[in-house]
């Protein structure tokens, strides 16, 4: 069979990039929004002179934000399961003659419960060893570490999933306004880490695509 071609991953790191970018802004919008909804549920429960038309608009805008940020988040998972599912595919015209897994695993590993709490995060550490520019042109399977901030990406993806849960759910649960207002700031903290887990993940997408752009420019010029 003959070998696919390198792919230099050029529309799906966009779209990958994009998406993310898209989802970071978005979280940030979040927190101001989750702030004023707080500050404004503090003072409707204090006495303050807060209209029943102020509040209804502040609901409508939080259940607005949260649903749009569903409709990104998927978006944002399409993009990168796409950009993930290239980069795994790479790995044989990069010279790994027998990785690990096939590449369906690339796609189905998000997706399996439980596996996918372990299997994206090794793939994602064979297509890091994988690209490196230093490597032999041919190799049975990349092996050796990987960097620390590639470990803290996927802590920080599986907190935010888990935090945003059970964030949404305690806000959508609340029964009075003090507990709502509670669930406001438990909004916030799972906005920033969305925030950070966001930027997090374009470190792994930008600095992945250049190692496999390396490792391909080294094996032509071999």
């Amino acid at each position: 069979m003959e070998r696919r071609r390198f792919d230099p991953l050029i529309w799906p790191t966009r779209l990958a990039l994009g998406a993310l970018g898209a989802t970071l802004v978005l979280n940030a919008v979040a927190i101001v929004s989750d702030v004023s909804y707080h500050d404004l549920i503090h003072r409707l429960v204090s006495g303050g002179d807060v209209s029943l038309a102020d509040a209804q608009a502040a609901d409508d805008r939080q259940f607005t934000i949260a649903g749009v940020q569903l409709a990104v988040f998927a978006l944002t998972a399409l993009a990168f399961v796409l950009w993930f599912y290239r980069a795994y595919e790479n790995l044989r015209p990069l010279g790994v003659e027998n990785p690990r897994w096939g590449s369906g695993w690339a796609v189905g590993g998000w997706f399996v419960p439980f596996l996918n709490f372990v299997r994206p995060k090794s793939l994602a550490n064979d297509i890091w060893r994988g690209s490196d520019p230093a490597l032999p042109p041919q190799l049975e399977q990349p092996s050796g570490p990987v960097p620390w901030w590639h470990h803290l990406w996927w802590a920080l993806f599986l907190a935010d999933g888990i935090f945003a849960r059970v964030a949404a759910q305690t806000f959508d649960d609340a029964p009075t306004l003090k507990e709502r207002a509670d669930a406001a700031n438990l909004l916030s903290t799972s906005d920033a880490l969305g925030v950070v887990a966001s930027t997090a993940a374009i470190a792994v997408v930008f600095a992945t695509t250049r190692r496999q752009r390396r490792r391909g420019a080294a094996l032509r010029a071999a």
